[in-house]
């Protein structure tokens, strides 16, 4: 898997979740928040697994993503509600954007781990 395709995957939520805003749409919550759906959690689950799952920047990601995924759902679940301000706040807040930062900071840990090893 390309590690930094992966980061920029989980960047476009952002983009998805405004269009959804804008046109008060509804997004599929279940989708949202699981963690072994997504492009980056089937490869976690299986060949990052196999190839990094003994590597503690591994166990750092598996929790960055699991975070980024509990707060993808919390936005979701205020477009749903029609909770658009605070949707796009959360979008905008420490712990949405903290959590998108950690996913991206720890990916490219692991990908300077697995280079230098």
């Amino acid at each position: 898997m390309d590690l930094e395709s992966a980061i920029s995957k989980h960047a476009e939520w952002k983009v998805k979740f405004r269009a959804a805003i804008g046109k008060k749409s509804q997004m599929d919550i279940g989708l949202i928040s699981d963690i072994h759906q997504c492009e980056i959690g089937c490869w976690l689950d299986h060949e990052g697994k196999q190839q990094n799952g003994h590597l503690p920047e591994f166990a750092h990601l598996i929790d960055a993503h699991k975070q980024f995924h509990v707060a993808a759902a919390k936005v979701a679940s205020l477009i749903n509600i029609g909770q658009y301000v605070a949707a796009e706040s959360m979008l905008n807040g420490p712990v949405y954007t903290g959590v998108s930062r950690q996913i991206a900071t720890d990916i490219m840990k692991l990908k300077k781990s697995v280079a230098i090893a």
